[in-house]
């Protein structure tokens, strides 16, 4: 991807990401702290912090307390160990979306989707819940069209790449929100937080050079920060 014209903190990750992509930080690996790329990038600290939230946002690191930043096995499409983490699809399957979920997919109701529920877990605890839409391209049905989204298995390179190989549609921004709420029931069984109980909500989508989108995600993690939204260029 020629980077030239992007903001420095997405040159920053995009760098980074070349670094995942090509095996030199491989999964688990540490990658390089705020302060190291502040330093070798002549930066202030808080660009070097954006660029690492870039990537934790797209999942291809992962912040552990008191340690640093690690590269995520998803990132890479290589087993997770116990010490690394786990990342469980638990169901794959097509749905008919309807009301709010289907204008935000740009969709009338009714249309056939394919959605993907998966579970993140560390040490036995829940980290992570999420749940991705993808709907028809050209007309056709996606689980026609990309069949593998409808296995509750990993996909090498993640679901967005997949989906851009099988489709010939490209992702050119991703649109992101941030927000802190209190857990739902479901959400607090599945995180075995107990109610009341803070979790950040995420909600990220990918849409193509026609605006139409490729991928919506919501996700769920126990943690509380502000309200914040952001839109850029997806990195390749």
């Amino acid at each position: 991807m020629v980077t030239d014209g992007l903001p420095v903190f997405l040159r920053i990750a995009h760098a980074v990401r070349d670094r995942i992509l090509s095996g030199e930080l491989a999964a688990g690996h540490e990658v390089p702290s705020e302060r190291t790329l502040a330093r070798d990038w002549a930066v202030a600290r808080p660009t070097a912090a954006r660029a690492l939230q870039v990537l934790r946002s797209e999942g291809w690191i992962e912040s552990r307390r008191g340690a640093g930043s690690f590269v995520r096995a998803s990132a890479d499409g290589r087993s997770v160990s116990a010490e690394d983490g786990t990342q469980r699809l638990v169901r794959a399957r097509e749905v008919r979306v309807t009301g709010r979920l289907a204008a935000e997919l740009g969709v009338p109701p009714g249309t056939l989707a394919v959605r993907r529920n998966r579970i993140v877990r560390r040490d036995a605890a829940t980290m992570e819940i999420s749940t991705s839409w993808y709907v028809a391209s050209a007309g056709k049905p996606i689980g026609r069209v990309a069949g593998r989204l409808l296995r509750p298995e990993h996909l090498p390179g993640g679901e967005l790449a997949y989906l851009e190989a099988a489709t010939g549609r490209v992702g050119v921004r991703a649109t992101e929100e941030f927000a802190a709420r209190l857990a739902t029931a479901a959400e607090a069984r599945v995180l075995r937080v107990t109610l009341p109980a803070a979790v950040l909500a995420i909600r990220r989508r990918v849409l193509d050079a026609a605006g139409l989108v490729l991928e919506l995600t919501e996700t769920t993690l126990p943690e509380t920060v502000p309200a914040v939204a952001r839109d850029m260029p997806l990195l390749r």
